[in-house]
């Protein structure tokens, strides 16, 4: 019941390290990031890699598998490893075809470790559901995925080089999705949780830590974890309770439990094993960073 402390796989920059990019399949540890490297032509680049570690022998492997660019993370269901988001050009890519410009955009792929493939699998979310800020956590057979509504625009500033033209971005909220994947098909589908989400953390999904802060993406500073039968929201919600259990069956979805602690959890990760919620998280006090384990 310890801590030690391991290196990261040689040439993974740390700062690509999202909250998704773990995922534990088969009794090995799967790690997603960006491996730094030098091309043909001696200049610096980058790619999306995955690498395994090996516990019982402590070292890591480098994957020769094909890797989106700028991945959202990666969640491991059943006996299958799903990547999620990210570009990924057609010559990299197995199974449905790419956009008209070579590249897919923001999809669902397979990374068959047997083989060293990435399968592109069909089905996706709505347009609007962007693949920003999102979370994924997968169940005992189903995945969870938090994805932000994305209400982009463009306007005129009047003042900006280029044509005057500037990004502007407003987030208005958040979904909560229930994926399903059919291997027979190589397929994914899904229904929307939104209402149980915006029962568990309030209409907008703010956290009381999002609006100290001024934070204006929604769910930022929460987590999710997939549980046998269904999904925890980790977080400081406006109502001040930290963890919020949805119970989730084929017929529905309920907000099953909450419970809280005088701690509060800023930005927090969590994961679901053996019948207990693990949460590591920020509280800006004494000591920094918090590790809790729930009972069963």
């Amino acid at each position: 019941d310890s801590w030690a402390r391991l290196s990261l796989p040689e040439g993974c920059d740390p700062q690509s390290i999202k909250d998704g990019a773990f995922a534990s399949l088969r009794d090995r540890l799967y790690l997603y990031g960006t491996h730094l490297l030098t091309d043909e032509a001696g200049l610096d680049a980058s790619k999306g890699c995955l690498w395994r570690y090996e516990p019982y022998g402590d070292f890591w492997e480098q994957l020769e598998i094909p890797m989106p660019n700028g991945a959202e993370g990666i969640c491991a269901l059943g006996d299958e490893l799903f990547v999620v988001g990210g570009n990924v050009f057609d010559a990299q890519l197995e199974g449905a075809p790419a956009d008209g410009d070579g590249a897919y955009n923001g999809g669902f792929y397979k990374a068959d470790l047997a083989r060293g493939a990435l399968v592109r699998v069909e089905g996706k979310l709505p347009e609007d559901a962007a693949m920003v800020n999102t979370k994924a956590a997968a169940g005992k057979n189903r995945m969870y995925i938090y994805a932000e509504i994305d209400e982009s625009y463009y306007e005129d500033t009047g003042g900006t080089p280029a044509g005057g033209v500037s990004y502007s971005k407003t987030a208005s909220g958040g979904v909560l999705f229930r994926v399903a994947y059919d291997g027979a098909e190589n397929k994914i589908t899904y229904e929307e949780l939104t209402n149980i989400l915006n029962e568990s953390l309030g209409d907008d999904l703010r956290t009381d830590y999002e609006y100290k802060m001024g934070g204006d993406v929604p769910g930022e500073h929460f987590a999710i974890a997939g549980l046998d039968t269904g999904v925890a929201i980790i977080g400081s919600s406006v109502n001040g309770e930290d963890v919020h259990i949805i119970y989730d069956t084929d017929e529905k979805a309920v907000l099953y439990d909450r419970a809280t602690c005088y701690h509060k959890a800023f930005d927090p990760i969590a994961a679901f094993s053996g019948g207990r919620l693990y949460v590591i998280g920020y509280n800006g006090t004494e000591p920094d960073i918090m590790y809790f384990r729930s009972q069963e």
